[in-house]
């Protein structure tokens, strides 16, 4: 049975929300026009991918017993 924020296959919605708006940032990157709104974007699409990792480690580390 999936937790309340999981899905069927067991993803989380967080998981979901971001990978959307990593392809959002996607298509951004294709249309930014100067070098700094470049980096604004390769920025934004640092900070989600760093908490897709997390969304995805942290349970596993969570039912890690020590």
């Amino acid at each position: 049975m999936p937790k309340s924020h999981e899905t069927q296959d067991g993803t989380s919605q967080m998981s979901l929300y971001l990978l959307k708006l990593m392809k959002f940032i996607q298509k951004t990157d294709r249309e930014a026009a100067s070098f700094n709104e470049l980096n604004i974007v390769k920025g934004a699409s640092a900070i989600v991918a760093s908490l897709l990792i997390v969304d995805i480690c942290l349970p596993m580390l969570s039912n890690h017993t020590y």
